[in-house]
């Protein structure tokens, strides 16, 4: 079976436990045919993979918050409303069975997977949006580069879920082309082209420590 090692992280182990072995199966053979070997990263087994991906998520410095884990955009509802009425008053999130303590970049790369974040035009606005609303209320000043990083760490487990969700519902050529993206973000990774921040924790909220 499966083997993790300590460190890595419950709620991705706990996520993980919700496919079935045959997608497991899938995944492990996926990964021993492309493995990575780049610079300092080096994936040949699911155990690598898992714990690199932990590795990154604990990187971005992204806060621990009750989270939906589930906001695709089929969970967004706007309401009718008279005209000039704000957003903040009309927009409502639905389907709260997911929810748990989780990390704010979980969410956002999980809405960005499923909406065209590819334009570039929706993803600046997006996190300008966030940024903007964010320090109105936050107990600390963010900045649409921190916030951008934060992402980027995190679309790596974003694109491992897409991963196991195609190779359960038969799409494991999408599945494939999904682990691709994962394997040429983590040799750019690898080669220092790309990197997540270790330091800047907030302290403002709660901690979530890894298992010992």
């Amino acid at each position: 079976g499966l083997r993790y090692a300590n460190h890595v992280d419950r709620a991705m182990v706990g996520a993980l436990a919700n496919w079935p072995p045959t997608t497991t199966d899938f995944v492990t053979q996926l990964i021993e045919e492309h493995p990575i070997e780049e610079g300092s990263v080096k994936i040949t087994n699911l155990d690598e993979y898992m714990a690199f991906l932990y590795d990154l998520a604990y990187a971005s410095i992204s806060p621990n918050i009750w989270a939906h884990n589930d906001l695709h955009p089929g969970n967004f509802y706007v309401r009718d409303a008279p005209e000039g009425t704000p957003m903040d008053e009309r927009l409502l999130f639905i389907d709260y069975d997911n929810s748990d303590f989780g990390t704010r970049n979980f969410d956002f790369t999980y809405y960005l997977l499923n909406s065209d974040f590819s334009d570039e035009a929706l993803y600046n606005d997006f996190l300008t949006a966030y940024v903007r609303e964010y320090n109105k209320i936050g107990p600390r000043e963010l900045t649409y580069e921190q916030l951008d990083q934060e992402l980027i760490c995190q679309f790596p487990w974003a694109y491992m879920n897409r991963v196991y969700l195609f190779a359960t519902y038969g799409g494991e050529q999408f599945a494939k082309l999904f682990y691709l993206g994962f394997k040429g973000w983590a040799e750019a990774y690898g080669k220092g082209d790309v990197s997540c921040p270790w330091e800047g924790r907030y302290q403002e909220y709660p901690k979530c420590y890894p298992i010992a």
